[in-house]
């Protein structure tokens, strides 16, 4: 398989080394611990890499130059973090008294703004950009160029990085296997098991499981609440979708917060499959329930299947039974008390996940047109304005499009993910007017615009 495409720097083409002298000095001094552990070294540039990437984000919305709380934390957590290195190596200690503080990088960062030249969508740092094949936070992009930019040879690390991560796989939904499990008298929400079971009597590692689920939960709920709880199938595809790009964050991003064993084992979840699952759930409860208590009693069946599904164990049910609620992250009567539900109830911190009024409002429409065929409108989609030609070096890998071998066929790298696949599929595909022509097939990334359709009369 071909190397990804080099990583060129987009968001900060304004910056050079001299912009950069405290982190420089950083980085310089850092090279002092690969003499001792190459492990740590490089967890102590994964901080500096969170450091700059959360700093880079607060900093484009700031109005002044003060701190604000959120970059206060930032500046603690990480110094806590870099103390917690020194423990784990004293040998650090002599490396790391150099480094300048977090607030002095701080600073260096929100002066370097006013060189910083942020073009299109990205101007807050809040859009995705694609690095070594793999689709990263604009501002987690911002912090790795920033480390080029002080020194050209953190591309190899970079890339080594990002491709050590797990990928995860958007495959259509497996509910199916959920209804078969259930009429068979098994569990009816196999994907919490398989996610769990690793990670019994690890309660670090299982709230991240939780976690993971609970954003799928937050969503689902709030397309109930923003169709008057009556999506439409359309709508419900909006869901899929958007938990997928959840689920693809959580499983690539080694920046999320959760350990690369988890994102490992969620990778192996279909996450259109729990979407569908909670919705269907969800209707179910809408016939026992008032709908403003929907959120509440749709946790209580989440964590209540979490206990039982591991129920044959009754050691590993007992042990998750006592750590849920005293789990900070979910109010305790979610397991305790049950029956007394709280009225639009949410996990505090999903407050923000909210799917898209203008995607669900489109849906809608389009259900209503769902027996109108469509024709292409205007000329063609050329595959090359969005892909670059590629010569492959295993010619019986199968392209994932026809899933037929490369052979010597001509074939192009997405720019978007860096997939690979025959060019005459891609031209073929993008100029559909189906609704997903213009996502790559293997994880639904975003090709291109979709091609101009119009309904046939």
């Amino acid at each position: 398989m071909a190397s990804p495409p080099a990583f060129q720097p987009n968001l900060t083409v304004g910056v050079t080394r001299a912009h950069l002298p405290k982190l420089a000095y950083y980085l310089d001094h850092l090279e002092e611990a690969h003499g001792f552990d190459c492990d740590t070294s490089n967890y102590v540039l994964l901080t500096f890499v969170r450091f700059y990437s959360v700093s880079a984000h607060q900093a484009s919305h700031l109005s002044s130059d003060g701190p604000s709380p959120e970059v206060t934390s930032n500046i603690e957590y990480c110094e806590d973090m870099l103390s917690n290195f020194v423990k784990i190596d004293q040998r650090m200690h002599k490396c790391t008294a150099k480094f300048p503080t977090f607030q002095e990088l701080w600073d260096e960062l929100w002066e370097s703004f006013s060189h910083i030249d942020i073009e299109g969508d990205s101007d807050d740092l809040c859009g995705v950009e694609v690095v070594h094949g793999r689709n990263v936070k604009a501002y987690e992009a911002f912090a790795f160029e920033y480390l080029q930019h002080c020194d050209p040879k953190y591309t190899r690390l970079i890339r080594s990085i990002l491709q050590d991560q797990p990928a995860y796989s958007d495959l259509p939904s497996d509910y199916d296997d959920y209804v078969s499990n259930r009429l068979a008298g098994g569990d009816p929400f196999p994907g919490l098991k398989k996610a769990l079971r690793p990670f019994i009597y690890d309660q670090r590692r299982c709230s991240m499981v939780l976690t993971v689920f609970g954003s799928a939960m937050a969503l689902t709920v709030d397309l109930f609440q923003a169709t008057s709880f009556t999506p439409t199938p359309a709508q419900v595809t909006v869901l899929e979708d958007e938990v997928a790009r959840e689920w693809t964050s959580c499983v690539e991003n080694f920046m999320r917060g959760v350990s690369k064993n988890v994102r490992e084992t969620m990778a192996g979840v279909n996450a259109r499959g729990v979407a569908e699952a909670l919705v269907h759930r969800c209707r179910e409860l809408l016939q026992q329930h008032q709908p403003y208590h929907l959120g509440w009693y749709l946790h209580v069946w989440f964590f209540g299947r979490a206990i039982i599904a591991f129920e044959e164990n009754p050691a590993d049910s007992a042990w998750l039974k006592e750590m849920l609620p005293n789990w900070p992250k979910i109010h305790p009567d979610l397991i305790l008390r049950p029956h007394f539900p709280h009225a639009n109830f949410g996990m505090r911190q999903f407050h923000g996940y909210r799917l898209s009024r203008q995607e669900l409002q489109e849906a809608n429409e389009l259900d209503a047109l769902e027996d109108v065929r469509f024709l292409p409108v205007g000329p063609p989609l050329n595959p090359l304005t969005y892909t670059n030609a590629i010569q492959v070096v295993d010619t019986e890998e199968l392209c994932p499009i026809c899933q037929c071998e490369f052979e010597t066929e001509p074939t192009v790298q997405l720019r978007a993910c860096g997939h690979i696949m025959h060019r005459e599929c891609v031209r073929e595909m993008i100029n559909g007017v189906a609704d997903y022509s213009n996502l790559c097939p293997l994880d639904r990334q975003g090709i291109c615009p979709r091609r101009r359709r119009e309904a046939a009369l």
